[in-house]
């Protein structure tokens, strides 16, 4: 895989069901991208995960 289709995979993930599920899908993708060299920080992954969680989640780790 190249890692423009990762990232486009990492973006495009959501949290359709368990959010054990999600942070499985998002924690793959953010390791294998992990092989490629990028200058793209860290905190843009962060803030992706938390946009792809539902509202009711998203809500309490923002006020953290």
């Amino acid at each position: 895989m190249t890692s423009e289709f990762l990232l486009w995979q990492l973006f495009n993930v959501k949290r359709l069901t368990y959010v054990l599920e999600y942070v499985s899908q998002f924690t793959k993708l953010v390791d294998q991208l992990a092989t490629y060299p990028s200058n793209t920080d860290q905190l843009y992954f962060i803030m992706d995960f938390i946009d792809g969680l539902h509202s009711d989640i998203k809500l309490i780790l923002l006020v953290q």
